[in-house]
């Protein structure tokens, strides 16, 4: 038919699920913002847990720290609000990179608060 839309392409992206591109837009660059929104999503939800106010009354936490303060990934990986932005462990590491809050250790696999976290 003469002026009909065709309708959005669609595809299951490994970390966001299941994608609608709109018509006429980029798909990478479609992705890029979605994971760039998600990767955003992440290292609040980090900051929050290792930040000041949380980590204070979090005694779950505090007690899945090894002697130096060390959380690791996969514990972090459980808390809901993570679980439900990304289960990919690689991910959530790679997120953590970005946290201004979050110190990672060498490996890669365990994050702890820095040393002062930021004032918001």
């Amino acid at each position: 038919r003469a002026g009909a839309c065709s309708p959005p392409s669609s595809f299951d992206h490994p970390l966001l699920g299941h994608l609608d591109v709109p018509e006429g837009e980029d798909q990478a660059v479609f992705v890029a913002r979605k994971l760039k929104t998600l990767k955003k999503a992440i290292v609040r939800q980090l900051d929050w847990y290792f930040g000041d106010q949380n980590w204070e009354r979090d005694t779950y936490l505090q007690e899945s720290a090894d002697s130096d303060g060390f959380v690791d990934v996969t514990i972090v990986a459980e808390f809901e609000r993570l679980k439900a932005l990304t289960t990919d462990l690689d991910f959530i590491q790679q997120c953590a990179q970005d946290s201004r809050v979050v110190e990672v250790a060498a490996c890669g696999r365990r994050f702890r608060r820095r040393a002062a976290a930021p004032a918001k």
